[in-house]
């Protein structure tokens, strides 16, 4: 496994105990579908539904999505950095050797995309 691809698994929603980020988007999204079944949100269902024009087949799976997508933010630095200690500095350490690909970034930044 790539040092970046090890990362992924450093990355945590949850200290105590561990709980990796990842895995915790997963387990929101599959929380989401299953809430989504049961009679209580069958409201809230057909109110997304019906703004969205989105079939009945495809709800749970996208509102899944959406609300696994709630803490993406934790992988930012800034929240990372507020972990303890013990998962904090090898994180910071290894993000420091880790340098993207050339062909990933553009020979001269950004300057030539459009926005």
């Amino acid at each position: 496994m790539s040092e970046a691809a090890a990362v992924t698994y450093e990355l945590w929603a949850k200290t105590e105990p561990f709980h990796p980020l990842w895995c915790h988007l997963i387990d929101i999204g599959n929380v989401t579908r299953a809430l989504l079944e049961t009679p209580a949100f069958t409201t809230t269902v057909q109110g997304f539904r019906e703004s969205s024009n989105c079939p009945d087949t495809l709800m749970p799976a996208w509102l899944g999505y959406l609300t696994a997508l709630h803490d993406i933010g934790k992988c930012h630095h800034d929240f990372q950095g507020k972990g303890p200690e013990e998962l904090v500095r090898p994180r910071e350490e290894r993000l420091l050797r880790i340098k993207p690909p050339a062909s990933v970034l553009p020979a001269d930044g950004f300057q030539d995309l459009a926005l």
